[in-house]
């Protein structure tokens, strides 16, 4: 199963697994990963797996 790993400084300080189809990342409670940093949007990024690949949408709010 993929993974997304949150690394600050060399350091994994989050490891999420990629379970579904969609994974939306950012501040907003309705988010599947939520992270509380100021440096992250409500809405910040968005990951999508296709067969072959996962795709990240950074969204730029």
């Amino acid at each position: 199963m993929a993974k997304l790993l949150l690394k600050h400084e060399g350091l994994t300080i989050g490891t999420y697994p990629l379970e579904t189809d969609r994974v939306r990342i950012g501040r907003n409670p309705g988010s599947d990963i939520q992270l509380d940093d100021p440096a992250v949007s409500n809405d910040h990024a968005c990951i999508t797996r296709s067969p072959s690949e996962y795709l990240e949408d950074h969204y730029d709010y």
